[in-house]
C-alpha cells in the first residue's frame, strides 16, 4: 500500500512564474550537449537523413515523456519532483532508493560533468593549457552558484533566465547564419554512407543524453507560482523550444559540411560552423555563449535538483536537517550544499569529464 504524500511545506515561496520556468527547462536540457554530441552521433551513423531521423524521433518521444510529467507536475505541484511521483506511486522503499542515487551519485556527477567542461572550454579560449586549473575553476563555478541559489529560487531563477537567453540567441544566430549567410549545400542533408547496428545504438544513447534533464523542472513545482495552471504550459512550451533548436542547429550544421567532414571536428562544432559564417570573431563569440550555456545548465542542476535531498528530510526518510528551510531566504539549503559538496568532492576525485560521465 502506498504511503501518504507529505503536504508541501509553506516554508518554500512561489516565487517562479512562467518565464523562469521556461528558462529553467530549457537552461538545464540545453547544456553542452547540442554543441558537442553532433560529431560523435555523425561518426557513428554517418547518413545526414538517420542523424535528423533521431533527433525528431527522440525530440517527439521527449515531448510525450514532458506531457505525463507535466500531468503529474499539476496534480503533485510538491518539491522533489520524481522523488514524490514515485513515493505516492510505490510507496517509502522506491523513493528512498531514487532519492540516495540522485544525492550521491546522479546529480552531483552531473554538476561536476557540467563544471569541468565549462573549465575546460574557459581555458582553450584563453588559450591556456588544459592541467589542474580545470578543477580550480570548476570548484569555483560550484561554490558561486550554490551560493547563488542558496540567496533563492528567484535569485537561481534570474541565472537562469539569462543563460538561456543566451543560449536560445546563440542557436537562433547559428541556425539563421549557416542559411541564410553560410556558403552551404543542401545535398549535404541528403547525402552520407552506410549504417552500423553497433553505431546507431551508440548514437541513439548521445541524443536521448542530450535530450536529458527536463524532467528537473518538475523538482521546483513546489516554488511555482500556481503551479496547477503553469506547470503545463512550462513544460510543454520548453520541450517544444528544445526540440525545435536541436533540430534546426543540426540541419545548420549539416548544410555547413558533409555528415563526414562533421564526423572529423574536434573542437565545438558549433565554433567550426560561426568561424566559416562570420569569422574569427565569430567563432569567439559562440564559444562564449557556448560557456554561457554550460554555465545555465549548471546552474540549473544546482537549483533544482537539490529539491530531492530537501523532499527526502521533510519526509523523514533521511537525516532531517536536509529538509531545513533557511529563515530568511526560504531556500532548501542544507540540501544545495550537500549536493554542491558532493559535487565538488567528484571534481576532486574524478578529474576529467569522460571519466565524470
Amino acid at each position: 500500500m502506498s504511503t501518504p504524500v507529505v503536504s508541501q511545506s509553506p516554508e518554500l515561496r512561489r516565487v517562479i512564474g512562467f518565464f523562469g520556468g521556461t528558462a529553467l527547462i530549457v537552461g538545464i536540457t540545453i547544456g553542452s550537449g547540442i554543441f558537442r554530441t553532433p560529431p560523435t552521433i555523425a561518426g557513428l551513423v554517418p547518413h545526414p537523413l538517420v542523424i535528423m531521423a533521431l533527433w525528431t524521433a527522440f525530440g517527439l518521444i521527449s515531448i510525450c515523456g514532458a506531457l505525463a510529467i507535466a500531468e503529474l507536475s499539476s496534480l503533485l505541484p510538491q518539491a522533489g519532483g520524481v522523488y514524490v511521483f514515485l513515493r505516492a506511486a510505490y510507496g517509502d522503499a522506491a523513493a528512498f532508493v531514487f532519492g540516495w542515487l540522485y544525492v550521491l551519485i546522479t546529480t552531483p556527477t552531473t554538476v561536476a560533468a557540467l563544471s569541468v567542461v565549462f573549465a575546460e572550454f574557459l581555458l582553450n579560449l584563453l588559450g591556456v593549457p588544459v592541467d589542474a586549473k580545470v578543477q580550480l575553476i570548476a570548484v569555483a563555478s560550484i561554490i558561486l552558484l550554490t551560493a547563488a541559489n542558496t540567496r533563492g529560487a528567484g535569485v537561481g531563477g534570474g541565472v537562469s533566465g539569462l543563460t538561456t537567453l543566451v543560449k536560445v540567441t546563440a542557436l537562433v544566430a547559428i541556425i539563421a547564419g549557416a542559411f541564410l549567410l553560410g556558403q552551404g549545400n543542401l545535398s549535404n542533408i541528403v547525402t552520407g554512407g552506410g549504417v552500423q547496428g553497433s553505431g546507431l545504438a551508440r548514437a541513439v544513447a548521445a541524443v536521448i543524453w542530450t535530450y536529458d534533464g527536463w524532467v528537473a523542472v518538475s523538482m521546483i513545482a513546489g516554488e511555482v507560482v500556481a503551479p496547477e495552471r503553469l506547470m503545463k504550459r512550462i513544460i510543454i512550451i520548453g520541450m517544444l523550444t528544445i526540440v525545435t533548436l536541436y533540430i534546426g542547429a543540426n540541419l545548420a550544421y549539416l548544410y555547413m559540411m558533409p555528415v563526414g567532414v562533421m564526423a572529423q571536428q574536434k573542437e565545438a562544432i558549433a565554433r567550426t560552423v560561426m568561424t566559416g559564417i562570420a569569422g574569427p570573431a565569430g567563432g569567439t563569440l559562440i564559444m562564449l555563449a557556448i560557456m554561457t550555456s554550460i554555465l545555465g545548465a549548471l546552474n540549473g542542476n544546482l537549483l533544482a535538483k537539490p529539491r530531492v535531498a530537501y523532499a527526502m528530510g521533510r519526509d523523514g526518510l533521511t537525516f532531517a536537517f536536509l529538509g531545513k528551510v533557511h529563515p530568511r531566504w526560504s531556500t532548501p539549503w542544507m540540501a544545495q550544499l550537500i549536493v554542491g559538496g558532493v559535487g565538488i568532492i567528484m571534481v576532486l576525485a574524478l578529474h576529467d569529464y569522460d571519466g565524470l560521465i
